[in-house]
């Protein structure tokens, strides 16, 4: 997805269109861990925002942080899909077309929807 021309739209159908198997693929702790890195970076970039080179040092982070959780998932979990939907979004942040800021808010943005279609189809819940 490039985030610099994203409509509302287009992002909300990113995580909705996903589905029950994709968000049961991931564990809510795994999800929380990455979550927080997350948020932190969020914190960060909200008091630090002129500090792009740290913030972009931060998304790569969250790309191993990603490739490690997937090396140690157990046989319940299986986050490929995720990653790679994650390494696309930082990807389209990281490339130097459109607006940092604006993308790097999108990124949140998207992210806080992964959260809430994954509570929505936590395992035993809305069936």
């Amino acid at each position: 997805m490039d985030l610099s021309n994203a409509t509302p739209q287009e992002i909300e159908q990113f995580y909705a269109s996903k589905g029950r198997d994709y968000y049961g693929n991931f564990t809510s702790n795994q999800l929380r861990n990455f979550f927080s890195e997350i948020v932190s970076l969020r914190t960060f970039y909200r008091t630090n925002s002129s500090e792009k080179n740290k913030i972009e040092l931060r998304l790569r982070k969250l790309k191993a942080m990603l490739l490690y959780a997937e090396g140690r998932q157990t046989g319940r979990s299986n986050l490929e899909d995720f990653r790679k939907d994650v390494f696309t979004l930082i990807e389209s942040v990281l490339n130097h077309t459109g607006d940092f800021n604006k993308k790097l808010e999108l990124f949140f943005d998207i992210m806080e929807g992964f959260v809430a279609y994954h509570k929505f189809y936590e395992e035993g819940k809305n069936l």
